[in-house]
């Protein structure tokens, strides 16, 4: 039912996932320390009072909201925090985007076609979150903040193809007695 749907799973459940350019992700350094002369400013501190700011601790700051934005280079990424055990990418159908998908629980039975749930849903259940991602031509890049294009064949992502363009992030939660899924819509915008 969702077999073909890309997925990125976080190592542990709260580790914020990141939605940035290809070529942005180069820079994110993860839960590595810095290698250039970098100075990062976070309140978070993976590495206690007395240790080095992280990448990380400045995906953890903005993981305070569901969806919010940190410069990752030259760019803007999207941030989704808030107990993110993993994330479904669901292509749309219907207009230039998707739709990203994670849970706080499911049904027993196990979850249900997310690509139906999605295509279901009516515009006015997303409220527009102010937030925005530039896609390039290379594309998309999901992952959880403590990975790194460092890792190599280590770091988890999920590569997202859409044209080249200005995405809007919404947000909408489904929610039945045996199921809480939160939804975030990307849409292109500069059309």
């Amino acid at each position: 039912m969702n077999e073909d749907l890309k997925f990125v799973c976080a190592e542990s459940s709260g580790v914020p996932i990141l939605l940035c350019t290809a070529e942005a992700a180069e820079y994110w350094e993860g839960i590595s320390e810095p290698i250039s002369d970098r100075i990062i400013e976070a309140n978070f501190d993976l590495n206690g009072p007395d240790g080095v700011h992280l990448d990380y601790d400045r995906a953890c700051d903005a993981a305070e909201d569901y969806i919010s934005t940190i410069p990752i280079g030259s760019s803007q990424a999207l941030v989704f925090g808030e107990e993110i055990p993993s994330m479904y990418w669901v292509p749309s159908s219907r207009f230039i985007g998707g739709h990203f998908i994670t849970w706080v629980y499911l049904p027993e039975e196990g979850p249900p076609d997310f690509r139906e749930l999605v295509e279901a849903l009516p515009d006015k259940f997303f409220y527009a979150t102010g937030h925005t991602v530039a896609c390039t031509k290379k594309g998309l890049l999901l992952f959880p903040s403590t990975h790194s294009h460092m890792d190599g064949e280590y770091f988890e992502s999920v590569e997202i193809k859409l044209p080249a363009g200005e995405y809007a992030a919404a947000l909408g939660f489904y929610e039945t007695p045996d199921t809480s899924i939160r939804v975030i819509k990307i849409q292109r915008q500069d059309l």
